[in-house]
């Protein structure tokens, strides 16, 4: 019996595309077309999000990449982009805001006045509520420039106000954060509004007062940034200390700067600095530079955990889930940590009382707000647990039970 033979395998070629398929690829997209709209929203939407330059529309390669993927994607001018697509976003953008604010019944609000680096004063609003299926949202109503010349507290009083009354507020307010400046508390004091401070903001002052302005403190900073800037600013000394680092076998990670006005640098500088210890100590010996005496290296050592509690709060706190039914059991918590006696001979426990009294004086009134104790007292997670005066905790829960937060002034 004879086997059929199979025959030669053939593939498929794929359609040939029309005339009208291949003209429709390399016309360009009218300027009403869904698609040349979409893409230009999303472009638009990138700027605005990721804080890009609007000048990345006239980036060649920026332009190469939009071309290669959709060649038929006319890409907008820097003009149009600045003057037609994002001013429509932004009107498109308020109206759906309003309509969320609308549904919010109560609103909380954070706000901050700061000058930039072109010496240009802005005031920013942003606004949190909760709605009605419980899910927490924010919303940053106004960056803009502070128009008056002088930050009076009658003038930030009638412009945080002006604000909110533009954007249908007033009546929704129940309490207003910001920081420590004097002239913004003056101006919420002359203001309707209930307002308290910013923890992260107080904390920084706890540490400037209670830390940063210690002797002691002041000799370990001074010492630790010279070691810091002589292995940045110089090559040959960044190549021993690499050197040194594999000798040592240390993490090949360079050495970190602190910032003056941002504390948990110093945090930062000091922890990256004890972590290379046995790789600087090496480096500073081959380049003939003085190092940290021993005295300093413990005293770092010792500094590192206090700070962390500091940090972690600080760092704990930034996040979005955040509410001020926290601040009273943090501020507990931090207490409870400087309470506990410094290392033997550590020379640290003056430090500690410090920054205790410090915590002590800045938050003194904290039982006393009906903000924070109302916002604590309602919070299943704290309740009553968190109070240290029991007489303060009952008046508290009959504030609470009995009246309107918007209504008391704390």
């Amino acid at each position: 019996m004879c086997k059929r033979k199979k025959g030669p395998q053939y593939q498929i070629s794929p359609k040939q595309q029309t005339l009208t398929q291949v003209y429709d690829k390399a016309t360009k997209f009218k300027i009403d077309d869904k698609r040349q709209t979409k893409i230009t929203h999303l472009v638009a939407k990138m700027v605005c999000v990721d804080g890009q330059p609007l000048n990345l529309v006239e980036n060649r390669g920026f332009k190469e990449l939009i071309e290669h993927l959709e060649p038929r994607f006319t890409m907008p001018t820097r003009k149009t982009l600045s003057n037609v697509i994002v001013p429509a976003m932004y009107e498109s953008t308020v109206k759906s805001v309003e309509v969320q604010l609308q549904d919010a019944e109560f609103v909380a609000v954070t706000t901050d006045l700061w000058t930039s680096v072109a010496n240009t004063d802005f005031l920013s609003v942003t606004a949190h509520y909760v709605t009605k299926e419980f899910v927490l949202h924010h919303v940053c109503l106004e960056v803009i420039p502070f128009p008056e010349v002088s930050h009076t507290a009658e003038n930030i009083s009638k412009f945080i106000t002006s604000l909110l009354e533009k954007w249908g507020l007033l009546q929704k307010v129940v309490a207003i954060v910001r920081d420590n400046a004097r002239n913004l508390v003056a101006g919420l004091e002359l203001s309707p509004f209930q307002h308290t401070s910013c923890l992260a903001h107080t904390l920084q002052l706890v540490l400037k007062e209670g830390f940063l302005n210690n002797k002691i403190i002041n000799n370990l900073v001074s010492s630790s940034k010279k070691i810091v800037g002589h292995f940045k600013h110089s090559a040959r000394a960044t190549k021993v200390l690499k050197t040194c680092q594999i000798t040592a076998g240390v993490v090949q990670h360079r050495l970190i700067h602190d910032e003056p006005t941002r504390w948990n640098t110093t945090l930062h500088m000091f922890k990256r600095l004890h972590e290379q210890k046995k790789a600087i100590v090496l480096a500073c010996a081959e380049l003939n530079i003085p190092e940290l005496s021993n005295s300093l290296w413990t005293l770092m050592e010792n500094v590192i955990p206090i700070l962390e509690v500091f940090d972690s709060v600080t760092t704990h706190i930034s996040s979005d889930h955040v509410t001020v039914a926290e601040v009273i059991p943090l501020t507990n918590l931090i207490e409870n940590e400087l309470q506990k006696p410094a290392p033997a001979g550590s020379g640290l426990q003056g430090l500690k009382n410090d920054l205790l009294s410090s915590i002590k004086i800045r938050f003194k009134d904290l039982e006393n707000s009906q903000i924070l104790t109302s916002a604590t007292l309602l919070d299943p997670r704290f309740k009553a647990a968190p109070f240290k005066d029991e007489a303060k905790c009952e008046a508290a829960k009959k504030k609470t039970v009995g009246g309107s937060i918007r209504s008391t002034n704390s």
